[in-house]
């Protein structure tokens, strides 16, 4: 049996309410419910209901980040210093957290200085290579060279990634939230691309 009582003034985010929505009105077309309670409902505007903004990190909040939390110690299997370089590549790449936990030491090409996610690793299902920055070469040349062959660059990437950034965030004293928005894990894609906008890049 289905119950779509409440539906209308239940708080979901607007990518759950579009979903129950599709979902009613399939049930709907199919017959397996005798009309759709949900018709009357209309799409939202996502650009005028945020329910959670991020942030960019300023450029010297990142050195901050990186630097103090070289200094910390472990957390959720990481060392300071392995933590510090995920948040590095992660604010020079944009890559995802769970795309992060895949690079090998294949994955990095540093004398045409490019990093390659595989399509099995990548969100969208496509490869992708995408340029080092000069920065991020140097700190991986040495970490690279100590490698075997097929090593994972991060020996392990919890997925709390988010809880694990807030308190190197907070031991770096830089604010979580504010009036602009939160600093979750993904922020960090945010930071990248927000970078390459005001460099002028096309998306």
């Amino acid at each position: 049996s289905y119950s779509v009582t409440g539906v209308q003034t239940c708080a979901l985010p607007i990518s759950h309410l579009g979903a129950v929505r599709q979902f009613v009105g399939w049930m709907a077309r199919t017959g397996k419910i005798d009309r759709d309670p949900l018709q009357s409902i209309r799409p939202m505007n996502t650009k005028t209901d945020i329910r959670r903004g991020r942030r960019s990190l300023t450029p010297e909040e990142q050195s901050r980040l990186i630097s103090k939390t070289r200094t910390e110690s472990e957390r959720w299997g990481l060392s300071g210093p392995d933590r510090a370089l995920l948040y590095l590549v992660a604010l020079r790449t944009g890559l995802r957290l769970n795309e992060l936990r895949t690079l090998t030491r294949e994955s990095f090409d540093l004398d045409r200085l490019t990093v390659t996610v595989e399509a099995e690793h990548a969100k969208n299902r496509t490869s992708a290579t995408l340029p080092l920055h000069a920065e991020l070469v140097e700190e991986l040349r040495g970490r690279l060279a100590m490698m075997l062959p097929g090593a994972r660059l991060f020996r392990r990437v919890t997925d709390k990634g988010a809880k694990m950034l807030r308190k190197d965030l907070k031991a770096a004293e830089i604010p979580y939230k504010t009036r602009a928005g939160f600093a979750d894990f993904h922020s960090l894609r945010h930071t990248f691309i927000s970078g390459l906008a005001e460099s002028g890049f096309h998306p």
